[in-house]
């Protein structure tokens, strides 16, 4: 985080700041007391609990359980299998036995 807002500083122009600008930042500073405070839209520890989170999110996606066995065959498919194999008697002969592997 460090080494993005050193290189971030690097290379952001600054906004020239004109005199006006200057005294309505006193005159700010001088009645309201509090006038830093809605400067900072998020806090550091915000930004780091986003990026933890982020990165647990990241990681538990990749190291997910991958989808287990084989895919379903299209209704057709099996249908245009069965019809094959009722239609050739070698395969009916081996429809009742399984390949050995």
């Amino acid at each position: 985080m460090r080494h993005q807002l050193a290189v971030y500083e690097r290379t952001a122009t600054r906004p020239k700041l004109h005199t006006t600008d200057r005294l309505f930042w006193i005159w700010l500073a001088g009645v309201w007391a509090g006038w830093r405070q809605p400067l900072m839209i998020v806090t550091p520890d915000t930004v780091l609990r986003w990026q933890r989170r982020r990165f647990r999110e990241h990681w538990t996606k990749l190291s997910g359980r991958p989808t287990a066995g084989r895919p379903p065959v299209n209704a057709e498919i099996t249908a245009l299998a069965r019809k094959m194999a009722a239609a050739n008697p070698v395969l009916r002969q081996n429809l009742g036995r399984r390949a050995s592997h």
